[in-house]
């Protein structure tokens, strides 16, 4: 089976719509969204949430997303990836952060 990446949005921040579903469309997706994030002053951190390993992508003062992985043995076979603000608040609350909310969108 492929790697399969999915994004809650809410519609409040810019994210893929539907599931990508592949690892060369997801590794291409995520290369895209690691390459602008010097640009933005972001950076990748990791840390356990509800006791998982996860990533997140921050800045000095805002959670812009979170990133959690499904394995499946050695594999990843799934990437979900949290970009609504409204459910960013509680973690960036704990983080001492605010969440990134999009010009026009949150």
């Amino acid at each position: 089976d492929d790697v399969v990446a999915r994004a809650d949005h809410g519609g409040k921040a810019s994210a893929a719509r539907k599931p990508l579903v592949g690892a060369d469309t997801v590794s291409k997706f995520i290369h895209g969204l690691l390459s602008k994030m010097p640009s933005w002053g972001a950076w990748l951190q990791t840390l356990d949430i509800n006791g998982e390993p996860a990533t997140i992508a921050r800045t000095d003062a805002l959670l812009i997303s979170v990133l959690t992985f499904v394995l499946d043995g050695e594999r990843v076979a799934e990437i979900n990836m949290v970009r609504n603000p409204d459910k960013l608040e509680h973690l960036a609350a704990h983080l001492g952060l605010a969440v990134y909310r999009e010009p026009g969108l949150a």
